[in-house]
């Protein structure tokens, strides 16, 4: 069931818990910019939704995890979230999405997570 403010984005409490199951709550929580991970429990609950920024941070997390959970596992992902990426100024890429603001801000996580992921192969 969907929660009453969810309507228009059903996808997005798939999207929170896929991360939850694979980054773990803390770095969920982090990258989605809340403070409590029982917050973020809450979403997937339908308990209550994320800001639109929130929103738009954990669909970001969402397509640029699903790539690398399918090339490797949901712990390669978390440790490639929580580790420095020369690609992005040394910065972790759960770092770059709670600090940013906008979707162009996390363009350059994408394209590193790619490029992870092709190193696979």
């Amino acid at each position: 069931m969907v929660a009453p403010g969810w309507q228009g984005d059903p996808d997005l409490p798939f999207a929170t818990r896929y991360l939850l199951e694979n980054l773990g709550p803390e770095v969920t929580a982090y990258l989605s910019g809340s403070e409590d991970v029982k917050t973020v429990k809450r979403w997937v609950m339908g308990e209550s939704k994320p800001d639109s920024i929130g929103g738009k941070r954990l669909r970001c997390a969402y397509e640029v995890a699903s790539l690398i959970v399918d090339a490797y596992d949901g712990e390669t992902a978390r440790v490639w979230f929580c580790g420095m990426n020369q690609r992005l100024n040394d910065e972790a890429p759960a770092e770059v999405l709670r600090k940013g603001s906008v979707p162009a801000d996390w363009r350059a996580i994408l394209s590193s997570a790619c490029e992870f992921v092709e190193s696979a192969h």
